[in-house]
């Protein structure tokens, strides 16, 4: 015989079934795309910088504290949108996922750091090739978003590495005891009105390889070599289009102490500058 369920059991079922949706709603309301198996985490300190970055190259403000991060352990890549992604931004509240393997990539942060400064979708040439080209990743969707770059004609005029007026900006954190994070930004320039090549010297005589962006850090003393880095291409030449500034940044933690620092850009070396970590 069917058991009748009384009235008062009745208004049970219905308040607990409305909690459940109710709970199940506002997980969707707050974080639609954030996948149940992320993890919440408070940004490091180089993060801090590396949003210095990013608002220094894009003329934007904003305030990092707004932004709430997320990782997904265990994961190279994330699905977002029907694509693969290391890394993907959300407004309305600023939120940001991180694929576990990205999570200290500096260029793959301040790519989503950059969406949420615009709060924005989409890949608007002007920040994310313009401005900020060098500083924030941009793979092949987003450079079919803004657009790509335009090589110059075979023809266009060349100039020498020492033409692009090579300079650096070294930024670390004041507030440190015993590391600090350290991001230097090489930027060249086009002086002309016009497109044109950089003619590049080989890393040797007959070498195939040509530096382009580089750093030398030595500990206070030039003959101190603590760090050589650079960046490099097969190809003699280096495009710039009319006026365009191209960035290379390199971001570690060094010590506590002094150091001397050095741009470069091929065989055009800056001035060297001293910074001092947690002194």
């Amino acid at each position: 015989m069917r058991q009748r369920m009384s009235s008062s059991a009745a208004l049970v079922v219905l308040v607990l079934a409305g909690l459940m949706s109710l709970a199940l709603a506002c997980r969707e309301a707050a974080a639609p795309d954030v996948p149940w198996a992320a993890m919440q985490f408070a940004p490091p300190a180089r993060f801090t910088l590396w949003w210095r970055l990013a608002q220094a190259c894009s003329g934007t403000t904003g305030d990092l504290g707004s932004v709430t991060w997320y990782v997904v352990p265990n994961t190279n890549t994330l699905s977002y949108q029907g694509k693969q992604v290391y890394a993907y931004w959300m407004g309305d509240p600023d939120r940001i996922v991180v694929a576990d393997v990205r999570r200290n990539d500096g260029a793959i942060i301040r790519h989503e750091m950059l969406h949420a400064l615009l709060h924005r979708n989409g890949h608007p040439r002007a920040p994310f090739l313009t401005s900020c080209g060098g500083v924030v990743a941009c793979d092949a969707d987003c450079l079919a978003d803004a657009g790509g770059y335009v090589p110059p004609p075979a023809t266009a005029p060349e100039l020498q590495p020492r033409d692009v007026g090579t300079r650096f900006e070294a930024m670390s954190l004041a507030d440190v005891r015993d590391t600090s994070p350290v991001a230097v930004m090489v930027t060249i320039t086009n002086p002309r009105t016009e497109p044109v090549w950089v003619k590049l010297a080989p890393r040797e005589s007959g070498d195939f390889v040509h530096f382009t962006f580089g750093i030398i850090v030595d500990y206070d003393d030039p003959e101190r070599i603590t760090t050589l880095d650079s960046d490099e291409q097969g190809s003699d030449r280096f495009p710039l289009a009319a006026g365009e500034s191209r960035r290379w940044v390199w971001d570690r933690t060094l010590d506590r102490g002094r150091y001397g620092i050095r741009g470069y850009f091929n065989v055009d070396t800056t001035a060297r500058q001293v910074i001092s970590i947690g002194q």
